[in-house]
């Protein structure tokens, strides 16, 4: 967990992709019962994917 407010601001930056995949996923299909763990593994893949997309891109135009 980060313990700075540099850290937190980092953290939410870092996940926030994943939050808009899940509210865009979940208002274009019927809500389906999924586990919290099914949630939070959705929300970190498709965070880490899209984080991982923008550091390539950054690292090729440098």
């Amino acid at each position: 967990m980060p313990t700075s407010a540099l850290g937190v601001a980092f953290y939410v930056f870092a996940l926030f992709p994943g939050v808009a995949f899940i509210f865009a996923r979940e208002g274009h299909q019927p809500a389906v019962k999924r586990s919290v763990l099914r949630e939070t593994a959705a929300l970190v893949f498709v965070s880490a994917v899209c984080d991982a997309i923008i550091a390539a891109a950054v690292a090729f135009v440098s």
